[in-house]
């Protein structure tokens, strides 16, 4: 399969010395909010369960000891309902939620007798924060078992948000052990094939419709490999629906899903320039010299780190630039360079000088009113990486490895950036960001507040609500 994480610190680069360091930190008392941050920002990749299980149980250790959550983490009560065996992923899903600033408590729920309790009596219980629903894939073996199925979780996401007060999160369905791969099963109406695509779509809808948060697990099963993704005497003898080995890739995956819907996204990417925007030193080639644009497999593999930096702009999350340059410099490839995508007003923030970038960073999150843990980072340079992992443990390290052409989905799948329902405001605050340095910047340079306020030349307008 791979490295499963392979955007954050592998623990033969100095993930496993970190992972040791902060279990017997936490064992011995220390307070994990610094701890824990540091280690799943740099990451822990090949991190097995049994070191997950030591993980968990010595932040919930000390948890108890102290009787508070740690400063800056947020407790999490979810549910997980399923008929196939996720109680094997408390482990995983805590350890994968500290790097968001979460502790998450996984309680695992059988679907069927869910349903059933539902129907007899209604659903009660204490106040949830959020419930995950995975429908019965055995229900499309049957004719009409989609239908069914995507009505069980319809009335299940209604329960929960009624009686529990809880978000749902729906999870799409991967194909089972069994079901047929041929062509046409496309097209057979009551193939199970069919009646799986027919219950994701069916379930994307109740996302859209505002019920429900996605959980794309059929995409995820994809991007591990049906091979790797399946283990046949797992899933026969044990209902277990994904294999040990693919556990925190799953972990992974959900917890960023529920950082999302529990707002502990990050709102802020930023950006190192050379040699990560494009390639080459921008100082030392000038315009014409960077590789960027068509021509060159490497100057697409840095085209795309700029089309994904756009589109995560289009979903709300702002841009920053912090480089080691001359800010002229720095700006001419916005300005000149023809196949630049990115441009200065993307940007709301803009920082090139020759401070070390912890340092900018911070200057960064002060202008934009932004805390540490909303920020993430992407930079070639692994000696800057591990200088913001030192020194600013609450920021987001994205390894970008020393390919190119791996950079664009090392971010986009990094799950730091998930963001769900995405609303009108959400798409609009990367540009609330860049009008708020805008405003802050003509605050400077006005001689007083009165100037300032003229100078925004604001219209008021009074009429009757409609």
């Amino acid at each position: 399969m791979g490295t499963a994480l392979e955007w954050l610190l592998a623990m033969n680069q100095g993930g496993q010395p970190r992972f040791e360091a902060a279990v017997q930190a936490m064992s011995a008392g220390e307070a994990p909010s610094v701890v824990a941050a540091v280690l799943w920002a740099a990451g822990a990749v090949d991190a097995p369960l049994a070191s997950s299980q030591a993980l968990r149980r010595s932040t919930l250790a000390w948890r108890q000891k102290s009787g508070v959550a740690p400063e800056g983490f947020r407790e999490v009560a979810i549910e997980l309902i399923a008929n196939e065996t996720l109680s094997f992923l408390a482990d995983g899903l805590f350890a994968c939620g500290l790097r968001h600033g979460l502790l998450i408590s996984p309680i695992w729920r059988r679907f069927d007798e869910t349903v059933a309790e539902v129907r007899q009596s209604g659903l009660g219980g204490t106040p949830l924060d959020l419930a995950m629903i995975l429908a019965p894939g055995e229900l499309l073996g049957e004719p009409g078992g989609a239908p069914r199925a995507l009505d069980d979780v319809g009335m299940l996401a209604q329960a929960f948000a009624s009686a529990r007060s809880a978000r749902v999160v729906v999870a799409t369905l991967p194909a089972r052990i069994g079901e047929p791969k041929n062509s046409s099963d496309l097209v057979i109406a009551d193939s199970p094939r069919a009646q799986r695509a027919r219950l994701n779509a069916g379930l994307v809808d109740l996302c859209r419709a505002g019920r429900a948060i996605a959980w794309d697990m059929e995409a995820l099963a994809g991007r591990v490999g049906a091979s790797d993704w399946f283990d046949p005497r797992l899933q026969l003898h044990a209902k277990i629906p994904f294999s040990l080995a693919a556990t925190m890739r799953v972990a992974d995956d959900l917890a960023a899903v529920i950082a999302g819907a529990m707002g502990h996204n990050r709102r802020l990417l930023v950006l190192d320039l050379d040699n990560t925007l494009w390639g080459g030193v921008i100082g030392d080639d000038g315009s014409s010299g960077i590789v960027l644009g068509q021509g060159s497999a490497a100057g697409e593999a840095y085209l795309e780190v700029q089309r994904a930096a756009l589109e995560l702009r289009r979903r709300g999350v702002a841009l920053a630039v912090c480089s080691k340059n001359e800010e002229g410099n720095a700006r001419e490839p916005f300005r000149r360079h023809p196949d630049m995508l990115l441009k200065e007003e993307h940007f709301a923030a803009f920082v090139a000088n020759w401070q070390d970038k912890a340092t900018n960073i911070r200057a960064i999150a002060e202008e934009l009113s932004l805390g540490l843990q909303s920020i993430a980072f992407l930079d070639d340079n692994p000696a800057e990486r591990e200088r913001v992992r030192q020194v600013l443990p609450e920021v987001a390290v994205i390894e970008t490895g020393e390919d190119p052409a791996r950079y664009a989905s090392r971010l986009l799948q990094s799950g730091f950036f998930e963001h769900l329902p995405l609303t009108a405001e959400d798409r609009a605050r990367a540009a609330d960001y860049q009008a708020n340095t805008e405003r802050s910047a003509m605050l400077t340079r006005a001689g007083s507040y009165e100037d300032y306020l003229t100078s925004l030349a604001m219209e008021l307008s009074i009429a009757p609500f409609d």
